[in-house]
């Protein structure tokens, strides 16, 4: 039996409106939560936004294409309705390859911000100048599908077009192959991760989202063959433009779910509670360390935060106490790369040099010198400041005059108005 690519015309409106739906939606939640919780927009943002429009335009596209005669039959059209539908068709060619473009691209570099490792982003420089590339092509073969262009939609005009089964299906076939690449990618890194096994499946199926574009794009080649070999393609393209339609906006979720943890913390806490030890992505004030890099929350924390983070912060703060800068400090080896982003700092260090372990950490700890002295060596110093000898017995642990007794009244527990020590003399 012959695949048939004919739909109805609410079928084709309710899924796109849905799907355009959905898809701006994410991408507002996105924005949100990197313009005004997380604060650290980037390219990939605006190329998205970029994907959304074009999305939407291919929407209007569509529904222009049902408005002349798309789902009837070719023969059943006025000349006038058949000029017009195709002239739609024309542009929702490129149109829908220009959207992948920008998605494929805003996933790319959504990768660049959270993987610092060089190989991985050698691979990933690698995977843009592909997509690119065929991307680019893509966009020339449907615009210049006839030449003259014109010849597309005005089949009075003498002119001589491609051959649309071989261009169409080699483009979906590049298309599909980029679409599991650019999924695949990032899931050898996150498995080496040293976090917990739930907070790496969570990392991998997050990340592995993208696969589900690789789904469409495959159930979209089906639907291209009847209207790449019909002479009727006004009754048999309903499904194959449902299809890409639905292919755009599908990459848009799967684009922009990975940074809307924070969002969803903010929006929904009781749906998605914040991780004790964190603050999934929202900004906070942190000091930099010796070598000058000043540390930020990592993109990744949006996602999921491992434990793991807070004993490098722990590592961070016990060799500061010590003055060892290179021991196990896990930030010391980004403080001559210009290029890092501070948001991928704790997964640098995850990735790079594994967390000395918590015991260590707390061991470390107990060892520092106590800070705050004891009250009879505050008084001793005080006395010191004053001229006056200490006397210590069993008897009478505190000078016994006038000044100190009033000192000393409250239980012991008022602070003495002594000069502060000099670090020479007392050793901190």
């Amino acid at each position: 039996m012959a695949i048939s690519g004919h739909t109805t015309d609410q079928a084709v409106i309710a899924t796109m409106t849905v799907g355009t739906l959905l898809g701006v939606f994410a991408v507002a939640a996105r924005l949100f939560t990197r313009i005004v919780i997380v604060k650290k927009a980037g390219w990939d943002d605006a190329i998205i936004c970029a994907g959304c429009i074009f999305a939407i335009v291919h929407t209007v596209t569509t529904c222009e294409r049902l408005r002349h005669g798309m789902g009837q039959h070719y023969w059943d059209l006025t000349e006038q309705a058949r000029t017009n539908g195709f002239f739609w068709f024309w542009v929702s060619i490129w149109i829908y390859y220009a959207g992948l473009f920008c998605v494929k691209i805003s996933i790319l570099l959504q990768y660049l911000r959270v993987f610092v490792q060089k190989h991985f982003r050698v691979i990933c420089y690698t995977l843009i100048a592909m997509v690119t590339a065929c991307s680019l092509w893509a966009i020339l073969s449907g615009v210049f599908m006839c030449i003259p262009v014109r010849h597309f939609w005005e089949r009075t005009i003498e002119g001589k077009c491609m051959n649309r089964l071989g261009v169409w299906y080699s483009a979906a076939a590049v298309n599909a192959a980029t679409d599991f690449a650019t999924a695949i990618l990032p899931l050898p890194l996150v498995s080496s991760l040293p976090i917990s096994r739930q907070q790496k499946m969570l990392l991998m199926v997050v990340f592995g989202f993208g696969f589900c574009t690789c789904i469409v794009s495959v159930l979209r080649l089906v639907w291209i063959y009847p209207i790449s070999i019909t002479t009727d393609v006004t009754y048999e393209s309903p499904l194959s433009a449902l299809w890409s339609n639905v292919e755009l906006n599908v990459g848009i979720l799967c684009s922009c779910l990975p940074t809307l943890r924070s969002c969803m913390t903010r929006l929904f806490p009781r749906l998605f509670p914040a991780t004790p030890s964190s603050n999934h992505g929202v900004p906070t004030e942190t000091k930099p360390d010796s070598s000058g890099y000043d540390s930020k929350r990592a993109t990744i924390q949006e996602i999921a935060l491992p434990q793991s983070y807070n004993d490098l912060e722990d590592q961070r703060i016990s060799n500061d106490h010590n003055g060892n800068d290179q021991h196990i400090r896990p930030f010391s080896f980004l403080a001559n790369k210009k290029h890092d982003n501070p948001e991928t700092m704790h997964l640098t260090a995850l990735t790079s040099h594994p967390p000395t372990p918590l015991t260590e950490v707390h061991a470390r700890k107990a060892s520092l010198p106590e800070r705050k002295s004891s009250l009879p060596e505050r008084v001793a110093r005080w006395r010191e400041s004053q001229g006056q000898k200490l006397v210590t017995t069993s008897q009478q642990p505190y000078p016994n005059n006038d000044s100190m007794k009033n000192l000393l009244s409250e239980e012991n527990e008022t602070t003495l108005p002594m000069p502060e020590p000099s670090r020479s003399r007392d050793g901190y």
